[in-house]
């Protein structure tokens, strides 16, 4: 089972993670739903299954609390409790401290060649681990532990950064941020918050590659669309004063929670990543905004209607709205781009529906094969083989014969014992191909299987033919979305101007 699918709907799927958390029977049937779709040939009751599900809840939880778990017949009990000591007053510190100062040999220190970059190495990051795992006298963030273990021992100061990532441990020394004068808050001097942008570029390649991110701006953007759209629903004026003012504060908040609670670094860097990755971001924005206005979320639709108003008057003055224009020219209105999302969006979701079956008949059939051959071709080449026996046997059978005919009408001696030993050779060769015969018969594919199989063969080429039908349909929509798309992110960044 994937560790990472399994986190990656939990993320995408719960509440943001609290002690407060309550797990419900509905959450219990779509995690469930979710994974026989992605797992289906998988037993959820397996203990190994069992103790990964378990540990993606456990992550998922481990920066405001442990958990108590239990699975038993696919209905998960989940508990959340607060830790009861912080990572200063632990008494497994010095522990940690002695491990890390008495392996000095497995501490990289101006690694890649850098004054301000330090690496534990593999071999000690194990170590520490296999102390930390085996912890049981009290409830703490083992993360947090080992980092004020970490930062103890090296004597480091609390901005600086300590990641863990690929079974080792990373240290990035942080760089005080120059001093920008107070009337200079809020221009391009103090922007990245006064951090140098080379020390931003260079903690981006070593550490925050978007490969291994890919999901982090779509995370930022359905945050944005839960919190400020679906939960406090704010207005368009709103909006306007302060969307990147929200984004940039969620992504520094999820880089706090992915690295370490350094508002001064992240702030910087958060405003740093936002401009290199501003247009991902908006249009994940718009594609979330496009799927709730499919789903006739009414609050949605009256946000989408104020691009549409054209002009407004606000304390006296003329504004012209960011209007609905894609960069063909073509004008949208909540009315047609309601059609489209509806028709691209309901597709789009029968496609993935689509794929997930496909997926889980081709575990099914592969389940079924036997080597490299489907039952039918393996089955083919046992009826094949076996017809060549059967021949060979009746051939023998019918050489056999005559040579019983020839011993009974021979008259010598020398020539009937002749014949003797050949026909018991022919009858030792019949009997070895009868073996040969009864084994492959036992070969033979039974008839439910070989049913089985082309039942779940024809769903496949049905699926085939619903896949292609539909991507069509999509493929027809595309250019009509991606119009609506383009034109709603132009919409979602500008903002309202004065008309003179």
């Amino acid at each position: 089972m994937a560790y990472t699918e399994l986190i990656y709907y939990l993320k995408a799927n719960l509440q943001k993670p609290s002690v407060d958390f309550r797990w419900t029977d509905e959450d219990n049937k779509k995690l469930f739903e979710h994974l026989d779709e992605f797992f289906p040939d998988e037993s959820l009751e397996a203990e190994e299954n069992i103790l990964e599900i378990k540990k993606a809840f456990k992550d998922y939880f481990e920066d405001v609390g442990y958990i108590l778990f239990k699975m038993i017949n696919r209905q998960i009990r989940l508990k959340v409790f607060p830790y009861t000591i912080e990572a200063k007053e632990s008494i497994n510190v010095e522990p940690i401290v002695e491990i890390i100062k008495s392996n000095d040999e497995l501490i990289t220190r101006r690694f890649r060649d850098k004054d301000d970059q330090i690496l534990l190495q593999e071999k000690l990051v194990q170590k520490i681990s296999e102390f930390v795992y085996n912890i049981e006298n009290e409830e703490i963030n083992k993360k947090e532990l080992v980092k004020y273990a970490i930062r103890q021992a090296l004597e480091l100061k609390h901005s600086d950064i300590i990641i863990n990532k690929n079974n080792k441990i990373f240290i990035k020394i942080f760089t005080y941020k120059k001093k920008v004068p107070e009337t200079q808050k809020n221009t391009r001097a103090n922007r990245y918050n006064g951090i140098d942008e080379e020390e931003l570029i260079t903690f981006q390649n070593d550490y925050f590659s978007l490969q291994e991110n890919k999901d982090f701006f779509y995370f930022t953007a359905k945050r944005f669309v839960d919190v400020y759209f679906n939960q406090r629903q704010i207005t368009n004026k709103i909006y306007e004063l302060k969307v990147f003012a929200y984004i940039q504060s969620i992504i520094k908040e999820q880089l706090t929670e992915e690295f370490e609670q350094n508002d001064d670094f992240f702030i910087g860097f958060s405003g740093y990543i936002f401009r290199i990755y501003f247009k991902e971001v908006f249009e994940h924005i718009a594609d979330l905004i496009l799927e709730e206005i499919s789903l006739l979320n009414g609050y949605m639709i009256d946000f989408l209607k104020y691009y549409s108003l054209d002009v407004v008057i606000v304390d006296g003055e003329k504004y012209k709205i960011p209007s609905l224009k894609s960069d063909n020219g073509q004008h949208w209105n909540s009315v047609s781009i309601l059609s489209v999302a509806k028709s691209y969006v309901k597709t789009k979701q029968l496609i993935a529906t689509i794929k997930k079956d496909y997926y889980i008949l081709e575990n099914q059939i592969s389940s079924l094969y036997i080597g490299e051959e489907t039952p039918l071709e393996y089955n083919n080449k046992v009826i094949k083989h076996l017809k060549q026996i059967e021949d060979n046997i009746s051939s023998y059978k019918h050489r056999c014969d005559l040579k019983i005919d020839a011993l009974n009408g021979e008259k010598k001696d020398e020539k009937k014992d002749m014949l003797r030993v050949e026909i018991q050779e022919i009858k030792d060769l019949v009997s070895s191909l009868e073996g040969q015969r009864s084994q492959l018969l036992r070969k033979k594919i039974q008839p439910d299987i070989l049913n089985r199989f082309s039942s779940l063969d024809r769903e496949l080429n049905i699926l085939d033919r619903k896949f292609a039908r539909e991507s069509k349909v999509l493929e027809q929509s595309e250019q009509a979305y991606q119009s609506i798309r383009g034109a709603l992110v132009k919409a979602l960044i500008a903002k309202k101007e004065r008309v003179k």
